[in-house]
């Protein structure tokens, strides 16, 4: 059996180890532990090397002694009520290794994918683990499938599909709890939550927000504790961290609890709400649109099409301007601006310059193994976004805020430009001040706390659609104030007209 690079588990098999600290963490959660869990099923069905299975093994060889079961009952138990499942081999056998090190016995590990495995649906008292998180461009062909017949949108990550099988496992009164990237916010997870909302099990989320727990690994996870026998009004909500960064302690920062009404807004999970009382009306549809906040450019190789200067000239080269930093550099921009479609189309390869063909020549194995569409050609960007835009004027501006918001990056884009990395805002009837004035404010802080998503370094990242939505109504709320204001001044000049002429 060929074993794979750790590279590639990770990528292809969203292989990550879970610290022992987070594992007995988890365990305690969910409640497994005591003689409670004597003769209750329990799995990890993307169990790699055996992380949390070591740790149910121990646990339920102490309890079975303390109630003084033989050693043939201990070995049938654990062979009866404890369950895995794992995609690579050479993982499963080093799991098989390392709990049959604990007690020897016959394990009921299963080799093979999960989500071919009907063995345990509807069965579970206990399902835990971390399941696999891979992007939606490196899944096999059979979870593209389910991604199909689910009618899940965006980018997917394999560990939503994870959830939404071990639902299905869980007995009448089963208990779930994972650790996961956080899907509070994000598009692609709109189906979970909807699942979350309408079920009520989910009882209590753990947030390690901006910290990392996964060493060399970058996401920001949450752990979820479900539980299928309550149907909850309420649920609780704790931001914990790693004391110290270390493995010696998790320590609870706070708790409160939240009424699953509170929780809900614009389809996304928000548990701290400093604008709650704004929450409604920066979301509401009736807002007037006086701008748009866009992704920039998405090349998915910066290196090829993007440089500081380039060795050559050319015609397919324009300016572009960084938005997360204001720099200024050049872009290989392989498309040309069609006047009668208003749109940029993608030039064909002999329309190129003769220096822009022999430079893309060089990258061309690079530049078709990135994750394109099969339709789309190996010398045109990665994504299409904002390249209509270029021959506007817009606003740059970085998505990416630190704690003390000193770092907002904002100016002019003049036609003919382009920008990449973070996200523009292109107006349509508001001047740059206003919208300068709005971003600069307290209420940007607070809306970004709430709204963003945590990242390493206590930074927090904020998305083009939720922005949007907040600049309008920020823009619709000062227009009003101001057209108010006016009338005011007007009516009190008017009254003092008229006591005058009494007078």
């Amino acid at each position: 059996m060929e074993q794979k690079n750790d590279a590639y588990n990770i990528k292809k098999l969203g292989q990550v180890s879970t610290p022992d600290i987070i594992v007995e963490f988890m365990l305690d959660c969910v409640g497994y532990n005591g003689e409670i869990i004597l003769k209750k099923h329990i799995i990890d069905n993307s169990c790699g090397e055996g992380a949390f299975l070591k740790n149910i093994v121990k646990r339920y060889i102490k309890i079975a002694r303390e109630k003084n079961f033989s050693q043939e009952e201990i070995r049938k138990n654990l062979e009866t009520y404890i369950h895995g499942i794992e995609i690579d081999y050479v993982a499963y056998k080093k799991c098989m290794k390392n709990l049959n090190c604990i007690f020897k016995a016959n394990y009921d590990i299963k080799y093979g994918d999960t989500f071919l495995v009907k063995d345990y649906e509807k069965k579970m008292d206990f399902v835990v683990g971390n399941p696999p998180y891979v992007k939606i461009h490196n899944f096999s062909q059979k979870h593209q499938d389910i991604v199909y017949q689910k009618k899940l949108r965006g980018m997917v990550n394999l560990y939503l599909l994870f959830y939404l099988l071990s639902f299905q496992q869980l007995n009448s009164t089963g208990k779930l709890i994972y650790i996961t990237p956080s899907f509070l916010k994000n598009s692609s997870s709109k189906i979970l939550r909807e699942k979350i909302y309408h079920e009520k099990i989910l009882v209590h989320l753990y947030n390690f927000k901006h910290q990392q727990i996964f060493p060399n690994i970058t996401t920001y996870p949450v752990i979820s504790l479900f539980d299928k026998s309550q149907k909850n009004q309420k649920l609780n909500y704790s931001v914990v961290e790693l004391k110290n960064n270390s493995k010696e302690k998790i320590i609870f920062v706070s708790t409160i609890e939240l009424e699953w009404e509170e929780l809900i807004i614009e389809n996304m999970f928000i548990f701290e709400q400093q604008l709650l009382s704004e929450s409604k009306k920066i979301f509401a549809k009736e807002n007037k649109i006086y701008c748009e906040v866009k992704n920039a450019f998405a090349t998915l190789s910066d290196n090829i099409f993007i440089s500081n200067k380039f060795p050559f000239c050319s015609s397919d080269i324009i300016k572009v301007k960084k938005c997360s930093t204001g720099e200024e550099k050049e872009c290989i921009f392989p498309y040309r601006y069609d006047k009668e479609k208003k749109k940029c189309l993608l030039k064909k390869f002999d329309e190129l310059d003769k220096n822009t063909q022999d430079y893309l020549l060089n990258f061309q194995s690079q530049l078709k193994n990135r994750s394109i569409k099969e339709k789309n050609k190996w010398w045109q960007f990665g994504r299409t976004q904002a390249i209509n835009d270029v021959w506007k004027e817009k606003i740059y501006l970085n998505s990416l805020f630190n704690k003390n918001f000193d770092n907002i990056n904002l100016g002019l884009v003049p036609p003919g430009m382009g920008m990449y990395g973070g996200v523009y805002i292109l107006p349509h009837e508001v001047n740059w001040q206003n919208i300068e004035k709005h971003l600069k404010s307290e209420d940007f802080k607070n809306f970004v706390k709430t709204f963003g998503e945590h990242r390493n370094g206590n930074y927090y990242l904020i998305n083009s659609r939720i922005l949007t939505k907040y600049l309008n109504y920020c823009i619709s709320f000062s227009d009003k104030k101001d057209f108010t204001e006016d009338k005011i001044k007007l009516f009190k000049e008017k009254k003092q007209n008229e006591i005058g002429v009494i007078q």
